[in-house]
């Protein structure tokens, strides 16, 4: 997705694609985030979690982040939404991954991604030096105040603008970790 003048909506994006891994060939259609999640983690069809966790016949779910801890790989899910209507935790727990951080009981259910980024990088600094680590993020693309005066709009103009500030939160957070995570191995 591109500015109308044909800049990148999210340059970072595009550049990690260039000298990063990049998973080309991987589509996810969904109309929430949602259903695009299970597609991803564990090559389900894109559906919200709550169908996929309540079929009794479920033996067993593959995913990644199952995959990577099973080679001793710690896995942690930085969500900036603490789900109630599905079963995402319980599903995230199945896929593999061990730590779970979501906005806490008790308090609002949305985080801004400056909050999710901010847990991300005190567990990865909790973490010892080489340790192999898979992380993963499911940010909101709104500040804090956008949040509180929950007045964001679904149209294209919106989308971009929230790209672009999910793009400018993932360039602090990939500058503090080319600073400081590099360095120690991760």
């Amino acid at each position: 997705l591109d500015q109308s003048n044909g800049a990148p909506v999210m340059p970072l994006l595009r550049r990690l694609s260039e000298e990063a891994v990049l998973f080309d060939d991987v589509m996810a259609a969904g109309e929430l985030d949602e259903d695009v999640l299970l597609a991803l983690l564990s090559g389900q069809p894109p559906s919200p979690e709550s169908p996929v966790m309540s079929d009794p016949a479920l033996p067993y779910l593959p995913g990644v982040a199952r995959d990577l801890r099973d080679v001793g790989y710690e896995t942690a899910f930085f969500d900036g939404v603490r789900d109630q209507l599905t079963f995402r935790q319980s599903y995230l727990r199945m896929v593999g991954f061990t730590t779970l951080d979501v906005p806490p009981p008790g308090g609002p259910t949305r985080r801004s991604d400056e909050e999710t980024y901010a847990s991300l990088r005190a567990w990865l600094e909790a973490r010892a030096s080489g340790s192999s680590r898979f992380a993963m993020m499911h940010g909101l693309g709104r500040s804090a105040e956008q949040l509180a005066a929950n007045t964001t709009t679904d149209d294209i103009d919106s989308l971009r603008a929230r790209l672009a500030y999910a793009d400018t939160q993932l360039e602090a957070f990939y500058t503090w970790y080319v600073q400081h995570e590099r360095p120690r191995g991760t």
